[in-house]
C-alpha cells in the first residue's frame, strides 16, 4: 500500500515541479520572479535574473529526477528544494518585503504564511515518501503508470488551486 502512496506522490511532485519551472520560463513571470529574488539578495537585479534561473533549473531538474530516476533520489530532493523555497517565504515575510508570489507563473498574490504553511507542508509529505520503507512487492509497470498519472492529476490540481486562489484574491494596492 506504501509503495502505491510512493508512486501517486512521484506523480504528484513531478507535475508540480514541471509546471512550476514550464510557466517560469516566460517574460513576465520571470522578470517577476527575477525582481522578487534580487530584493531577497545583496546584489540586485543581476543576483535576482541569477536565482531565478537557477530555481528553474533545479525545479526540472527534481522533475527529472522523479520521473526517471529512484523515488526516494527525486523525493528527496523535492523535499530538499521545497525546504529551501519555504525559508525563503519566511524571509521575504519575516523582512515584510512584501513580495509577489511567482511560483507558477505571474505574481499576483504576495508571499504570506498561505505560502510557507503550503510549501512546507509539501516538503514534510515528500520527505516522509522519500524515507518510507517499500516492502518486497513493487507495483507492476501498468500500476505504477496509473498511479504516477493519478499522482500528477493532483499536482496539476495543486497548480490550479494556487491560480484560482490567486485569482480570487484582492490585490493589495
Amino acid at each position: 500500500m506504501l509503495e502505491a502512496l510512493i508512486e501517486v506522490g512521484r506523480g504528484a511532485f513531478t507535475a508540480l515541479f514541471a509546471v512550476a519551472a514550464v510557466s517560469k520560463l516566460r517574460a513576465p513571470a520571470f522578470a517577476d520572479l527575477s525582481a522578487s529574488l534580487a530584493a531577497l539578495g545583496p546584489t540586485g537585479t543581476r543576483f535576482g535574473r541569477f536565482c531565478a534561473a537557477t530555481l528553474i533549473v533545479a525545479e526540472a531538474t527534481v522533475a527529472t529526477v522523479l520521473l526517471l530516476g529512484p523515488a526516494s533520489a527525486g523525493l528527496g530532493l523535492a523535499a530538499l528544494l521545497l525546504a529551501g523555497l519555504a525559508g525563503g517565504v519566511l524571509m521575504s515575510t519575516r523582512r515584510q518585503l512584501g513580495l509577489r508570489c511567482a511560483c507558477f507563473g505571474t505574481a499576483r498574490e504576495t508571499l504570506g504564511s498561505r505560502h510557507l504553511w503550503r510549501n512546507t507542508t509539501l516538503s514534510a509529505l515528500a520527505l516522509f515518501l522519500a524515507l518510507a520503507p517499500t516492502g518486497p512487492t513493487l507495483p507492476g509497470t501498468a500500476e505504477r503508470v496509473l498511479l504516477t498519472a493519478t499522482g500528477a492529476g493532483i499536482g496539476i490540481a495543486v497548480v490550479l488551486h494556487e491560480a484560482v486562489a490567486a485569482a480570487l484574491t484582492p490585490r493589495k494596492r
